[in-house]
């Protein structure tokens, strides 16, 4: 009896772990966080630090709409310019600045850092 309980509970509490994740969480289409401690405050843009972004993401966010082929490519390796259905690596780089871009229509969706 004591058995069948155990491995009632175990499954119980495995099952509890596979619910959906709230949601409301992550980052949105601007690339701001809504969670907190993810990159300063709650609303802070990804990758900054209290407010401060630390990569150049302002400077392209004027071109969101605007052809991908707009963005002057400097060499840098803290620049990454790339399709929103491509492959790319997930480490967080906070001085790295993103700039996604639709591969259908060519117009860039948005920039953020990381």
């Amino acid at each position: 009896m004591v058995f069948r309980f155990s491995l009632g509970l175990i499954g119980a509490v495995a099952l509890a772990g596979c619910g959906a994740a709230p949601s409301g969480g992550g980052v949105g289409v601007s690339g701001k966080s809504n969670l907190p401690g993810a990159g300063g405050a709650v609303g802070a843009p990804q990758g900054s630090l209290g407010g401060v972004e630390l990569c150049d993401a302002d400077a392209y966010r004027p071109l969101i709409g605007r052809p991908y082929t707009d963005v002057t490519v400097s060499g840098s390796p803290k620049l990454r310019v790339y399709s929103s259905t491509a492959v790319v690596t997930q480490e967080y780089l906070p001085d790295r600045t993103n700039v996604v871009y639709d591969d259908r229509t060519g117009k860039i969706l948005r920039a953020f850092c990381g």
